[in-house]
């Protein structure tokens, strides 16, 4: 039997089952949806930002390892107020961009390097984004490149 005449045979013996799978069902409006993150790579939901946290940004985009893919994560805490910006560096600018944390009004409350050298590194890492990120939740992200 040939490779072609096997896939042909595999393929209509697959194909000719006695019962096809249920259709998928589309989301409505009515589904619920998942709740938010507190971490980095939370799905953010837009929302508003006041023109002086993004003056904030605009300055924290012109710091180090700016670039077309520097991006300031916001961060808010239960009631929705802006707590925390949390500026990633361009990894096409420098090797290894710092990740720096920000009050709303620009006074860095921490720093991050990118890639962690050891498990002690690491460790001291994720307890430096656990203490910055605390209790919030991501709400924006906004690329350098659109905030200038």
């Amino acid at each position: 039997m040939t490779l072609v005449t096997l896939a042909f045979v595999t393929f209509v013996a697959c194909s000719s089952g006695p019962s096809s799978p249920a259709p998928i069902a589309a989301p409505t409006s009515s589904d619920a949806s998942p709740p938010p993150l507190a971490r980095p790579d939370a799905a953010p939901t837009a929302l508003p930002i006041t023109d002086e946290v993004r003056a904030t940004i605009a300055t924290l985009c012109t710091g180090k390892c700016n670039g077309r893919m520097a991006k300031v994560t916001v961060y808010r805490d239960a009631r929705g107020t802006i707590a925390r910006l949390m500026y990633s560096g361009d990894l096409r600018t420098c090797s290894h961009p710092p990740t720096s944390f920000h009050a709303p009004d620009g006074g860095e409350t921490g720093a991050i390097g990118t890639n962690p050298t050891d498990a002690e590194d690491q460790a001291h890492r994720a307890a430096v984004v656990d203490a910055q990120l605390a209790g919030l939740t991501a709400s924006n992200v906004l690329y350098c490149s659109d905030a200038r």
